[in-house]
């Protein structure tokens, strides 16, 4: 009797233990943010004001959620707070885009600030009238796309058809992954916005910086007992990133454009990469961001959008 006790004892013990790593193991980013967690967020956000009053409490470096060049959103500004006819928003992008979570994020920031309706597609058959206060939204992504695809001519018609009245420009993480060069970059972008402009004369733009990604590399070599070489990979956080990051500022400013830069409000070159990753915001790939990292950013910048039209400009 004593022997079968234990035994069962045993068995409930390994039961227990197989069920707690089946949980650990099945558990990804994709759930709900912990409750703990974002208690913690909310008492960061109260605690440290405008500067980081969304980012959790693990990130380090970061500065003031804010748009540079808000002065440039003024028209855009004008009519989102007279309530005076309906604003077309519009962001492109890459699989950030696409994945529709941050411009999800970013749409319902804006809409519950704004009100409007959400334009599904490229008909505009079904658009709201355009004497209606509010704002309608609509996201065009691709994944892989660099700035230099939305340049073709079924992106413009595409683009030209929803007739923007602000174009958010969500590029940079692909450029940042191959041979960048700043003033082609620069000659994209006119590209860009004087093609949209050709048939949305007043339309208004606002750039976003990538938000960072990671590498792979070699990482420790080592020769085995048969003396075949052998090398580790690691990731290591892209450092095109700034350039690409530092190159979209710079045009802004050259050209009275507004940019977000995200890439340095989330903690810039020596932190948004391990920021994002560290916080649990990544995906396995260290490129594409979790469900959370996703609407993060489209929280942020929604309302660095919506402090921007508050502000006097």
């Amino acid at each position: 009797m004593k022997h079968r006790k234990i035994n069962i004892l045993v068995a409930v013990l390994y039961a227990s233990l197989c069920f707690g790593t089946a949980f650990c193991v099945g558990h990804n980013y994709d759930d709900p943010m912990p409750a703990d967690f974002l208690k913690k967020d909310r008492m960061s956000q109260e605690q440290s004001g405008k500067a980081s009053r969304r980012w959790p409490l693990s990130f380090r470096g970061t500065k003031n959620n804010e748009i540079t060049g808000s002065q440039f959103l003024k028209p855009i500004s004008e009519r989102m707070n007279s309530g005076e006819g309906m604003v077309r928003v519009l962001q492109i992008g890459d699989s950030h885009v696409k994945g529709n979570y941050f411009p999800r994020a970013l749409e319902q920031v804006l809409m519950s600030h704004y009100g409007g309706a959400v334009l599904e597609g490229v008909d505009m058959d079904c658009a709201p009238a355009l004497d209606d206060p509010g704002m309608t939204f609509n996201y065009i992504g691709i994944n892989g796309a660099r700035t230099v695809r939305f340049t073709e001519p079924d992106m413009l018609e595409r683009i030209a058809n929803l007739n923007p009245d602000l174009v958010i420009v969500s590029f940079g993480t692909n450029e940042a992954h191959g041979n960048f060069n700043k003033n082609e970059h620069f000659y994209t972008l006119d590209a860009l916005i004087s093609g949209i402009r050709r048939n949305s004369p007043n339309a208004v733009f606002l750039l976003t910086t990538p938000p960072g990604s990671y590498i792979t590399t070699s990482g420790q070599s080592w020769r085995d007992r048969r003396g075949r070489w052998h090398s580790s990979a690691v990731h290591v956080p892209n450092k095109r990133t700034a350039e690409v990051a530092e190159a979209i500022v710079e045009y802004g400013q050259k050209h009275n454009i507004a940019v977000w830069d995200v890439y340095s409000i989330a903690g810039g070159e020596a932190f948004a990469c391990p920021n994002w990753r560290n916080s649990g915001l990544m995906q396995t790939d260290q490129i594409h961001f979790t469900v959370q990292g996703y609407e993060l950013q489209g929280s942020m910048l929604g309302e660095a959008i919506v402090e921007a039209m508050r502000d006097p400009l």
